[in-house]
C-alpha cells in the first residue's frame, strides 16, 4: 500500500489512527532498509577485544580468578597491537561471577 503509491500518506494515517509523520517515516524505511525500523547505527567505542581474546581471557580467569588488571593486561597484549583496553578488562573482572552463568563479558 504506501511503497506502490495506491493511497496518499494522509489516507493511510486516518486508517492506521496514527499521523502523517508516522506512516512517512515508515514508507521512507522502507524504501532505505525494506523493514519499517531503521537499521542499528551502532554508536559508541568500537570493541578492542575480539571474542576469542575473551574467551581466552575467561579461561585463565577461571585458573586464576584475583588476577588485577595489569597482569590481565599482560595475558592479552601479545595478542593485540596498540592495546589500551583496561577498562574492558576491569568490566570483565567485576563480572566474573556472570562469566560461569552467562558466559558473556562484553
Amino acid at each position: 500500500m504506501i511503497l506502490d503509491g495506491a493511497f496518499k500518506y494522509g489516507q493511510i494515517a486516518q486508517a492506521a489512527k496514527c499521523s502523517r509523520g508516522a506512516v512517512q517515516a515508515i514508507s521512507a524505511n522502507l524504501k532505505r532498509f525494506g523493514t519499517t525500523t531503521a537499521s542499528h547505527n551502532g554508536t559508541g567505542r568500537p570493541k578492542s577485544l575480539t571474542p576469542k581474546m575473551l574467551q581466552a581471557l575467561r579461561e585463565h580467569l577461571t585458573a586464576k580468578p584475583d588476577l588485577y588488571l595489569d597482569e590481565m593486561a599482560w595475558f592479552v597484549l601479545p595478542n593485540l597491537y596498540g592495546f589500551n583496553g583496561l577498562a574492558h578488562m576491569g568490566h570483565c573482572q567485576k563480572s566474573r561471577s556472570k562469566i560461569r552463568e552467562a558466559d558473556s563479558c562484553s
